[in-house]
Parts: structure tokens; sequence; C-alpha cells
């Protein structure tokens, strides 16, 4: 046979191949090919926050490398794995169950930069005097599951080495890339040096029960933190939880967070989203802090000590119910021009001794369409239920909702006449007494926990051009709504277009009680944070009457006004978490396809490149 029939041979033979070879590629799944798809990325969850494998704490079916821990060794069953210096060495991606007890060592991860390292602990103790009890040196990715039923503890001492701190390591489980903790077991942390978690990327918790005692912050972390699920308490000399960079934000979808810190709650750079969960919070200073903007979608926040409740550029509130005790502002959108919005849920503000305190404050707007909203503060001072920025072109809009704001009448502002919901702005001449009902006819009714001058009222079934029969403590008149902001009393201050400006009624409604406020209208200086010591953070403040401040009175169907919220539709609309946030996926030391898979695909383009060329010289021959 001639030379160029072996090539035509040749030719044909490896085009059949490839073509071959193709239509097997293009059809693999249905000839039983499948791809290994990885569980970490985001695009294999149902979720924008959290990857399937941030959710799953089960192994079964993997090669797992199991490790007892025993004082200052180990015995290790598999790869990946081996001691030093009292201590566990992980250096390889897999999957790693620790049982058993260090008595002064660390677990260290130190792998590829692309590895992934799934690390179960089931009831282990490790205790590091100069160093973190978990450290992860370099990794993609590194798991930590709480096996079921287990109680784990992981706890640093008061000082670390030398070593220790030129490395930056701050944290009992201290992270240099990404880590999640995940499972249904119980982690106990204590950091007398620093922080209990501490994470230079970011950091995704997904289960477990997680206590933390922490010298300075219970869980720190640059990038993000991402929480659902979890069962967390910090006890924290400085911040509960902190996130530390403008281009992260902090994400909790649910779980239940008991939170005491002598500084902040929780504070972040980025903006804060809460989904849903419960928690309870006592604070030296604010409860929950943002630099950019704070989203509540759901759940019950009860914040029982605080300086300032929630502070950001903007606070929205959609739905969950918000129960705030402090010693300054319940909210405060401190942005310029800044708004606080609620279009849903309930949010009770209670101030029982504040001085120069607002319920809510915004250097913008305030905008209420929908919920209930109860602030009291009291009737003394410069205490504002309601203050924004009128000065600046701020104003006060109230077109849905159920609003009953107390304060005093020194600085008080009117809502903004653009109100499509009727609202009553009232300026007592003297003090109501705490322990006062208001009602307005059959449609509302209110005990006042403390003294106040100034009545800010607001109801769906208040109608423009009714009279009602408003009633308050023993006093009473009635009050036609002529317009959707109906103003009685006498102006006691305030400043620009909110002004409060003088009544229809011609004359007070009489002495109400008590002693007059200052009217010389001097701001006082604002207080500093309370101190921390020896208090009780759970005890709420009582009315002079002695009524607990949690009774909220009713509305005309009988519903508690701080009752349940309603079922909100509403969902995550933060710009600063959006899906650019976490476009980046995930890899993988395992392929994202079968071995023989990319074989086959390997050998069909090497085929068919084959042919080409061979076609192309054969031509030219």
């Amino acid at each position: 046979m001639s030379a160029h029939k072996k090539f035509d041979t040749i030719c044909v033979a490896v085009l059949v191949i490839a073509i071959a070879l193709t239509v097997l590629f293009m059809n693999g799944k249905s000839l039983g090919i499948t791809a290994v798809t990885d569980e970490d990325s985001e695009a294999y969850s149902d979720s924008e926050y959290f990857t399937a494998s941030d959710q799953n704490g089960d192994w079964s079916g993997y090669d797992v490398t199991t490790v007892t821990l025993s004082g200052d060794t180990a015995t290790i069953s598999g790869g990946g794995a081996y001691v030093y210096d009292g201590g566990l060495v992980i250096s390889e991606s897999g999957w790693y169950e620790l049982s058993g007890s260090l008595t002064d060592g660390s677990i260290t991860v130190d792998a590829n930069s692309n590895s992934k390292v799934y690390i179960r602990l089931s009831d282990v103790s490790i205790t590091c005097s100069d160093s973190a009890a978990l450290i992860v040196n370099q990794a993609d990715k590194v798991f930590l599951t709480l096996a079921d039923g287990t109680v784990n503890t992981l706890a640093s001492g008061a000082e670390y080495s030398t070593a220790a701190i030129s490395d930056g390591v701050g944290g009992t489980i201290y992270a240099k890339d990404d880590l999640t903790i995940n499972g249904s077991g119980t982690l106990n942390i204590t950091a007398e040096y620093k922080h209990g978690i501490e994470a230079n990327d970011d950091l995704v918790i997904t289960g477990g029960a997680i206590t933390i005692a922490a010298a300075k912050d219970g869980i720190n972390a640059n990038d993000t933190i991402r929480i659902m699920k979890a069962s967390i308490t910090v006890d924290a000399a400085d911040e509960a939880i902190q996130q530390k960079t403008e281009e992260g934000y902090i994400y909790i979808e649910s779980g239940t967070f008991d939170l005491t810190s002598a500084d902040d709650g929780i504070k972040a750079v980025g903006s804060i989203t809460i989904e849903d969960g419960d928690f309870a919070i006592s604070a030296g200073d604010d409860a929950v802090h943002s630099d950019a903007d704070i989203t509540v979608n759901g759940g019950e926040i009860v914040i029982t000590k605080c300086y300032e409740g929630i502070e950001a550029l903007n606070i929205t509130q959609n739905g969950g119910n918000i129960e705030i005790y402090p010693t300054d502002d319940g909210l405060n959108a401190n942005g310029n021009g800044g708004n606080v919005t609620i279009t849903g849920g309930a949010l009770t503000i209670m101030n029982s001794d504040g001085n120069d305190a607002d319920g809510l404050d915004s250097n913008g707007s305030v905008y209420i369409s929908g919920g209930t909203v109860t602030v009291a503060v009291l009737g003394n001072g410069s205490n504002n239920a309601i203050d924004y920025g009128s000065e600046s072109g701020g104003e006060f809009v109230i077109t849905g909702g159920t609003v009953i704001a107390l304060g005093a009448s020194n600085m008080a502002e009117a809502p903004s006449e653009n109100s499509t919901q009727p609202v009553i702005f009232y300026n007592l001449t003297d003090l109501a007494a705490a322990g006062s009902e208001i009602t307005l006819g059959d449609i509302f009714s209110y005990t006042a926990p403390y003294t106040f001058n100034c009545l800010t009222v607001s109801t769906p079934d208040m109608t423009l051009g009714e009279s009602y029969t408003l009633t308050i403590g023993s006093e009473s008149t009635e009050v036609t709504l002529e317009s959707n902001v109906t103003t009685l009393g006498s102006v006691m201050g305030g400043m620009g277009g909110g002004m409060a400006q003088p009544g229809n009624m011609g004359e007070s409604m009489g002495e109400m009680g008590g002693t007059p406020p200052d009217m010389q209208g001097e701001s006082e200086e604002m207080e500093t944070p309370p101190d921390m010591s020896g208090e009780d953070s759970t005890d709420r403040p009582t009315p002079p009457d002695g009524t607990e401040t949690g009774e909220m009175g009713t509305m005309p169907d009988g519903t508690e006004m701080g009752g349940t919220p309603p079922d909100m539709e509403g969902g995550f609309t933060e710009e600063s978490a959006t899906d650019d946030a976490l476009d980046e996926t995930d890899t993988d030391t395992r392929s994202t396809v079968t071995p023989e898979f990319l074989m086959l695909t390997g050998v069909s383009a090497l085929a068919l490149a084959a042919a080409l060329i061979f076609a192309i010289k054969y031509k030219r021959r």
C-alpha cells in the first residue's frame, strides 16, 4: 500500500474516532456519564448566602482520616495529618474526624491554597496556652463540623507567644482563609487573649450551639459574617459580633442569639441584614451598629440594655418585633440625609431615665407606612419621641400603621403635612402623669408608662372629617380631624418646618399632674455609655406606677400593640450584599467530573486535533 493510502486510512480512522468520542461527550449524561458537582459552589445551593457544603455536616461516603488526640500526641489512622510540637498538623485536603484532648497544643491547617479541609469535632478538648487552639494558616476553605450530641471545648491563654503575635494570631479560633462552622453539636470557646473566633476572610456559621467568653470580641471577621440556624451565646469585653471591611457585611438568616458586650452588641463597617432569629442583647454602647445600612425583615429582637439601640446611616424595618430599652436614642439614622423607614412589624422603644434622648432620631427623614410603632421617653428636657432633620429638608411622613409616641414638648416636631393617614399631634401645657390612660374614642387605648407632655397618635381607623373624644387621664376633649395633621396645644419649642403650630383647641386640656419641664430649651450633655459592672443585663426599666413596660395597651380588635408582627413578604434588598458579593465559586481539590470523563474529553480533543493535522498534511501532498 502506498504512503498516501496509509495516510488516507489513518485520517479516516482518526476522524471516525474523534466523531465517536465527540458524540459520546455530547450525550454522556444519557449514556450514564455523570458529573460530580462541587457542593461548595454557590451554584449548587438554593441559597444566595450558604452553599450546600456550608450546611452539610454529614460525611457519609467519604474516606475519613481518624485522629485520637491524647495529651501532647495523637493516634492517626489515614493520611494527610501528622503530630508536631504537641499539636496536630493537617496538610492535605480531605475529611478528618477528631476526638480526645490536647493539653497544650493546637490544631493547625497548613494545606495547599486550593484545598478544602473538613474537620469534625467529636468530644474534643483543646487548650493552648500561648496561641490559638485552632489555626488555619492556609487552605481554600475549612469546614469545622460539630458532631451531633458532642460537647467540644477550645481554650487559649491570656498571653500569646511572640511568634503567634507576629503572625497576627488573635483568636482562640484563627483563620486566614474562609471558615465555615456547621453541625448540631456544642462548642464552648474561652478566649483569654483576644477574640473567640477570628477570620481574615469570610465566616459562615450554619449550626451548632456555640458559647464564647472573650477578652475582646466574641466573633471578629474582616469580610462577611453569614449565620443561620445556630445558637450563639457571647459574653465579650468589647463587641459581641464585629465585621470590619466596607466590602463585607453581616447577614443573619435565622438562629438564636444571647449577646452581652461591654461595647457594641453587633457591629459592622458594612451593612447588616436580619431576616429572622431570636435576639437578646445587652450592650454597653450600641446594641446594633453599622457604618452603612441596617435592614430588619423579621425576627424577635429584645435589647434590654444599651446606649443607643440601632444606629446606621439608614435604618429600615420591614417586619419582626423589636423592643429597645436605651439610655439614649432608640433608633438613630446618623447619615447626612439618612432615613428611618418602617413598613411593617412592631417597634417598641422605652426610655425610663434618658436626658436629651430621642426615640426615633433621623438626620434626614422618618417614613412610617405600616406596622406598629410605640415610643415612650420621659417628658422632661429635650427628650423627643420622634426627631427628624426638618431644618435640613427632612420630613416625617405617616401613610399607614399605628403610631403612639410620647415625650417632651420642648423640642418636639409635628409630622409633615404630606402625611396621608390622619395624625393628632398634641403639646400639653403640663406633664401628664405616668400611668395616665390615653383613649381616642373606642378605636385606641394606651397606658403611658412615664410622664409626658407631647403626644403623637395615628391609626388606620382614624378618619378625616370625623370627631373623636380624646381622653388623657381624667381630662377629655372633642377633636375634629380637619386635616391630615391635627395640631393641638401651644408651641413649646422645635426647629424648622416641622415645628408644632398653635392648635384649634383654644385652651389647654387642663392640669395633667406633675411638674412642668424646664422650658429654657438648653440641651443637656449626651450621656456616656453606662457602666456594665454589677448590673443585671436582663432587667428592664419599670414605669413609676409599677406596671411592666411590656404592657403596650390594646387595639380595637383586642390585639396587643407590641404583639406578634405580621407575616412579611419582603426580602433582603441591601445593595451592599448583592450577587456580586458572592459571585466567586470555590474550587475543590476533587474534580468536578469523574477522572474517566476528564480522560474521555482529553482524548477526544487530542484525536480531533490530530485528525485535522493529518488532513492538512495529506491535502498538501
